[in-house]
């Protein structure tokens, strides 16, 4: 294959021409992170030092960027005869995608906050740091796709939590809890109706953490096997809101300190 059928070349395809991918960790890897790092870096640094104007310009760009560029990823998979059917946008950081839309439209609403700084955050930076991209080479559309585009959704909630605009709250984990039940039972639903398998609801793909969850729910899936994930996710929501607490608290002693010797330099 030349370079330029690899770069549009899906999974299967790559696979039957012995083609192997970048893989987890490896040099390609920690570059992406690097890059995708120190983008959300410079977006975050622009963002707080702007005015309402240039921050709501920001927001609706990265917005537009996720939306655009998922559409593109559908196009592209449709004119190159990529299965379609097994990728559509119906995965946790796909609805990310359009609760950010929302989120850019109407930034004083706070209905969607808990979501985007409690699961979607959170399920964006698994996704970077084990991404199923890691099967293809660093020069593919679909490693590109899947890096930039969690990438920008950390980036967007980082920023916003970053300026203060959106604060954890405890009783968030249990909005975060009721909205993932309600987006599973549909995604089950659609799983078991045609033969899918979105969100990992039906098998555990080898993945470690849902093969344990998988045999803990006596291995042979179905609602137990729903029912510890749900559980298993509703323990992670609690402990990213920890995480969540203790950079409060460190924020509000460093911003002490400061304020302290301030005032000690002023006597």
């Amino acid at each position: 294959m030349s370079y330029w059928e690899i770069f549009w070349a899906y999974i299967d395809t790559l696979y039957a021409h012995g083609i192997k991918g970048y893989g987890l960790f490896s040099v390609y890897h920690i570059l992406w992170l690097f890059f995708l790092l120190a983008l959300t870096v410079v977006y975050t640094f622009i963002y707080l030092r702007g005015g309402n104007k240039r921050r709501d310009d920001l927001r609706k760009i990265l917005a537009l960027f996720l939306i655009f560029f998922e559409i593109f990823k559908i196009c592209v998979m449709a004119l190159t005869g990529a299965p379609l059917a097994e990728n559509l946008p119906l995965e946790v950081c796909s609805f990310a995608e359009y609760v950010i839309l929302i989120n850019a439209i109407w930034p004083q609403s706070r209905i969607f906050n808990q979501l985007l700084v409690l699961e979607f955050l959170p399920a964006a930076v698994i996704a970077l740091l084990v991404p199923t991209s890691a099967g293809y080479p660093a020069l593919n559309f679909y490693a590109i796709h899947q890096m930039l585009m969690h990438g920008a959704i950390v980036t967007y909630i980082v920023a916003r939590y970053a300026a203060g605009e959106i604060k954890p709250r405890y009783i968030g984990i249990w909005q975060t809890a009721i909205a993932l039940i309600c987006v599973i039972i549909p995604i089950y639903l659609i799983d078991i109706t045609f033969d899918k398998g979105f969100m990992f609801l039906r098998y555990h793909y080898d993945n470690p953490v849902l093969k344990m969850l998988w045999n803990v729910s006596g291995g042979t899936g179905g609602m137990p096997y729903i029912i510890a994930l749900t559980v298993f996710v509703i323990i992670m929501i609690h402990f990213c809101f920890l995480v969540y607490v203790i950079i409060d608290k460190i924020s509000k002693r460093k911003t002490g300190s400061a304020g302290k010797n301030k005032s000690e330099g002023i006597r």
